[in-house]
């Protein structure tokens, strides 16, 4: 269920007539209470990085760590 709402959220926000523009995509994987799972995400500044994990802060100022394997993309 949460795989359809990632996607859902995913298309709405692709199909915005706004331009968002970030300077990182990270993908890689979030470790939740059911397990690890596949992330993608998209930001400005990346607050931390060490060999297993990257991590930065929401707007909301929570803190978003993406685990290993994980790939650091620089968006232009």
């Amino acid at each position: 269920m949460k795989h359809i709402i990632y996607i859902a959220l995913f298309f709405t926000l692709a199909s915005c007539n706004q331009k968002i523009k970030y300077r990182y995509r990270i993908t890689g994987f979030v470790n939740t209470k059911s397990g690890k799972h596949e992330a993608i995400a998209y930001t400005d500044t990346i607050h931390g990085e060490n060999q297993d994990s990257v991590w930065y802060f929401n707007t909301d100022g929570t803190k978003l760590t993406i685990v290993e394997p994980y790939t650091i993309e620089k968006l232009k």
